[in-house]
């Protein structure tokens, strides 16, 4: 299979770049026993945010918190939301375009799952219908969950105990009232319904079973369905995994989907974290799939991660056209980061730079990302697995206004040492009358604006921080942007 793998770029000079820079300030969880970052979801129009924060101080509690962004700050709106009380509490959220209602699914390991909606009113979020539970004690119900745009129809899956089964509800006369029947698994231990998509109008679903045998062991399937006359009616043939322990759909748990339609519900974005190269590598894959002439068709390559010890595709989004598509990329031996990418002339080509942490005290970034409609804003939840620090959770936004429309030849000048300790030449080919030289943090954070004038070399000395920088070469005519690392 053809596939992009995704390399880390030290000169960018060849192609369109643009730089994503952090929204507003780091939201960070108020005790390193108390996480944040596992769940996050940002709405349609992309100024609200919900996310879970897991707790055991004072109580084990799982409570749902909510953020407007306003006056450049995010600024929480409503109190918090106790959602539960007790120990090994889980659970995931989603929002519907306007920010103004969220679901909450949450289960107690070998014990009941529920879903919750709630509707702000008069600054307080206040639960529309009743709780909606599971049918079976420990089958992991609300472990995924999806609203579509208006807020008004969700989808909830429950994997466990056997073939699994998804539920679709729609809120008509202030109930939750179940839209259509169960959907059920094919077969026992298929884990159906592990991750779930609900698009705009809430007419189409995406399950995944990733457990499915079908074509071979574990490699897993993903199906689609339509809301037609009254039922939920496959739409399409099943996408299936290639090869044996893919299991595509497959999250990081808990709190993510693998999965996400766009809003129409004919683009699907499938992630395989634990999907192997053909060297055996743990790299990961994500496949875009358009639903084209009544099948679900490969959209532009495959996307691959890096190599071993690479956990690429374990949380996606995708945009309401369906043409940008985010990624998370946790590794342990290069980095984390969010890779974004947009489909223009039938392929896919990088959207900006990849989004890396904003700082050094981020543990496990990226375990959650999601994007709104337009897909110009990205949430990313960025929780500590160990619990040695606070959970993070950050905003971003894709700033076209840095595009460098007139790259410079690489040929033209050379950039060293890299890596540095902030001491850097920037080496011409000719004299330039006028040189800027523009040094930028991850998150967009200007460090240093540099002239220099009627030079062939330029020599930089920074005193800053170890870390990733971006560093923009301009002259008259012509633009250079270089991914910096300070040791």
């Amino acid at each position: 299979m053809k596939k992009i793998v995704l390399l880390t770029i030290l000169l960018i000079s060849n192609f369109t770049y643009a730089q994503w820079q952090l929204l507003g300030q780091t939201i960070f969880g108020d005790s390193n026993q108390n996480q944040i970052g596992y769940t996050t979801a940002v709405s349609g129009i992309g100024d609200r945010m919900v996310f879970l924060r897991y707790g055991s101080s004072p109580s084990n509690q799982l409570i749902a918190k909510v953020y407007h962004f306003v006056n450049e700050d995010w600024v929480q709106i409503g109190d918090d939301v106790t959602l539960l009380n007790g120990v090994n509490l889980r659970g995931m959220v989603a929002m519907n375009n306007e920010g103004n209602r969220f679901v909450a699914g949450t289960y107690v390991l070998n014990g009941e799952g529920k879903v919750m909606v709630f509707e702000l009113e008069n600054n307080t979020w206040v639960q529309i219908g009743e709780d909606i539970t599971s049918e079976f004690v420990d089958d992991e119900f609300g472990q995924t969950v999806d609203m579509n745009g208006n807020g008004n129809v969700i989808v909830c899956g429950a994997p466990e105990p056997s073939e699994g089964y998804v539920k679709a509800y729609e809120f008509i006369n202030n109930e939750w009232i179940q839209k259509g029947d169960n959907l059920i698994g094919d077969v026992i231990e298929d884990r159906f319904g592990s991750s779930v998509a609900i698009n705009g109008e809430g007419n189409r679903i995406a399950v995944a079973a990733p457990d499915n045998d079908e074509i071979i062991i574990n490699a897993g399937q993903v199906k689609i369905f339509e809301f037609q006359n009254g039922e939920w009616q496959l739409l399409g043939s099943s996408i299936l995994g290639k090869q044996q322990d893919d299991y595509i759909g497959t999250a990081y748990s808990p709190g993510n989907n693998g999965i996400d339609l766009n809003e129409v519900g004919d683009v699907i974005a499938i992630g395989t974290w634990r999907h192997l190269d053909n060297q055996n590598n743990w790299v990961g894959q994500v496949n875009v799939h358009e639903f084209i002439d009544e099948n679900w068709t490969l959209k532009g390559l495959s996307f691959e991660g890096r190599e071993d010890t690479n956990f690429f595709g374990g949380s996606i989004s995708l945009n309401a056209e369906g043409n940008i598509v985010a990624m998370s990329d946790i590794s342990s031996k290069f980095g984390s980061q969010v890779v974004i990418s947009k489909f223009e002339n039938n392929e896919w080509t990088n959207y900006g730079n990849s989004v890396f942490p904003p700082n050094q005290q981020s543990s496990f970034f990226a375990f959650s990302i999601d994007m709104n409609d337009t897909g110009n804003i990205l949430v990313v939840g960025d929780p500590d697995d160990g619990n040695t620090s606070v959970g993070q959770i950050h905003a971003f936004k894709y700033n076209p206004d840095l595009t460098v429309s007139e790259p410079m030849d690489k040929n033209e000048l050379i950039f060293y040492p890299n890596p540095n300790n902030g001491d850097f030449f920037i080496k011409f080919s000719e004299n330039f009358e006028s040189i800027s030289v523009h040094i930028t943090d991850v998150s967009g954070k200007r460090i240093s604006e540099l002239q220099f004038s009627n030079m062939k070399e330029v020599f930089v000395q920074e005193n800053i921080s170890a870390g990733v920088y971006f560093v923009k070469v301009q002259t008259a005519n012509s633009k250079s942007t270089f991914k910096m690392i300070v040791e």
